[in-house]
């Protein structure tokens, strides 16, 4: 994943609201100005009652006034992103119309050459085991699998991959930093409680002890038995 800076720089005194979202997804759910900032006031009254605030209280914590320089992380590269900004009090009203800017972030730009081939050992009904070999043996890596039609709602693999990243930080602790979370070589892994009859993709990639995506990523498409 990357990241971007962004300035907002009012020309009023009064607080507002930023946000910052893959454009594709916001001229699906909004054709207006006024869609807009009712889908955020809308998430905003979901995030006060997630975080057990108020709304008040919410966005005290949340809106900005004067100059506001801010960092964003955790974006897919090149992507196109609205930036999104209305005037807001803390008491929920509305105080501006919309202003919105639009930018894309760079281009992913591998840091290690090293090409992936990943071959069929087995398939069962509940599992897909794959041989990896890496045409760089220094090159530590991370495999994952997801089914197919997930894997179809990206537009590109690194969207997939920085998703993979981000889980794998989130729900399953991965430490990048420790070996016994990536390979190298040549392996043979195994993936288990799969669905019967369906198709998966299993992706590799490389990975630094940063947690940052280091090569191009490999996919092969594999299927389960049926039951």
């Amino acid at each position: 994943m990357t990241g971007a800076t962004v300035t907002v720089d009012p020309s009023g005194e009064g607080t507002y609201y930023v946000s910052v979202d893959n454009r594709a997804e916001v001229d699906a759910l909004c054709a207006t100005d006024e869609e807009y900032i009712a889908m955020k006031l809308d998430f905003i009254r979901v995030m006060a009652g997630v975080n057990k605030l108020s709304v008040e209280e919410y966005l005290r914590r949340e809106l900005r006034s004067g100059r506001s320089v801010i960092q964003e992380t955790d974006l897919y590269y090149d992507t196109e992103y609205c930036v999104g900004v209305f005037g807001l009090d803390a008491d929920g009203t509305v105080t501006t119309g919309l202003a919105r800017s639009y930018f894309c972030t760079e281009t992913f730009a591998p840091s290690a050459e090293c090409q992936f081939i990943i071959q069929e050992v087995a398939c069962t009904a509940s599992s897909i085991e794959v041989e990896v070999g890496a045409s760089d043996a220094s090159v530590r890596y991370y495999a994952s699998v997801m089914s197919a039609d997930e894997f179809s709602s990206y537009d590109t693999v690194n969207e997939a991959v920085s998703d993979i990243i981000f889980s794998a930080e989130l729900f399953d602790d991965v430490d990048w930093s420790d070996p016994s979370y990536t390979h190298t070589g040549r392996n043979r892994l195994l993936f288990e409680g799969l669905e019967a009859s369906t198709e998966y993709v299993v992706i590799v990639f490389g990975i630094s002890s940063e947690g940052e995506q280091t090569t191009e990523a490999a996919t092969a498409t594999f299927s389960t038995t049926a039951a």
